[in-house]
Formats: structure tokens, sequence, C-alpha cells
């Protein structure tokens, strides 16, 4: 029984070094008001599902997809903001003719603050996430 724990161990191990290894996570620091935050950050690519080979652009573009999080950034002179799911941080750019919306109210990029929760409608084209609709609440 040691032998099979000691087994499992060691092969947890090798996946996530070979995680590393090939990319698909990554460990940051950040500095937040004086204290270290620590972060594992984990490609996209591995958590966002890929749309099928046999759906050609059009098609996939009517393929609306949803997520929910917490707004964790927002850069408006850049039409992007970063949604925070669970522990990923997912880049949004805002399509040409995207809504807004903080509690109902039409609003702009602009308006957003870190940590209103919203509910993102999106399509993804090649590896950037383009969102259509953004709606938030902020809580009071």
């Amino acid at each position: 029984m040691r032998t099979f724990g000691v087994l499992v161990l060691i092969l947890l191990l090798v996946g996530i070094i070979a995680a590393f290894y090939f990319g698909l996570c990554a460990v940051t620091t950040n500095r937040v008001d004086g204290n270290y935050v620590l972060s594992l950050v984990i490609s996209p690519e591995v958590l966002v599902p890929k749309q099928s080979a046999h759906v050609n652009q059009d098609e996939a573009e009517n393929l609306n997809l949803e997520v929910k999080g917490r707004i964790a950034s927002v850069a408006p002179a850049k039409n992007q903001f970063v949604l925070t799911e669970n522990f990923k941080d997912l880049t949004f750019q805002l399509e040409q003719g995207g809504t807004v919306q903080i509690d109902g109210v039409a609003s702009k990029l602009a308006d957003l603050r870190n940590g209103d929760e919203a509910s993102v409608t999106y399509v993804r084209r090649e590896q950037q996430l383009f969102a259509k609709t953004l709606h938030c609440t902020r809580k009071q």
C-alpha cells in the first residue's frame, strides 16, 4: 500500500512538472497594496473550449459562449478588460457594437470597477476572445 501511495505521488509530481514545462500553467507574483500575491496562471487554451474543426468561421461567430466572474482590470483605451473566473484570468476585447451594462443601465467600459461581478457573452476567434455583451452588478 505504501508503494502505491509513493507511485501516485511521483505521477502527480511528474504531471505538474510537465504542465509547467509545456507552458500549460505558470506561477506569477504581483505586489498589491504592499502585499505580495502569488498566482497560478493556467493557459486559456486549456480551459476555454475550442471550436470544432468542422465549424467554419461564419458558423463559429454564431456560437455564443458565456462566462461569469469578477472584473480584474479594465483598459478602456485598448477596448479590453480582464475577467477572473475562479482562478483563471480571461482577457476580452469588446467587439464593435458590443454592449456594457452596469446594474441594468447602459454604460461604457471605462465605468467598470475592479471586483464588479460580471456575465460575458462572447465568441472565440483564433486565440482571442471577443465580448458581445457584458452585464455587471455592483455591490453597494
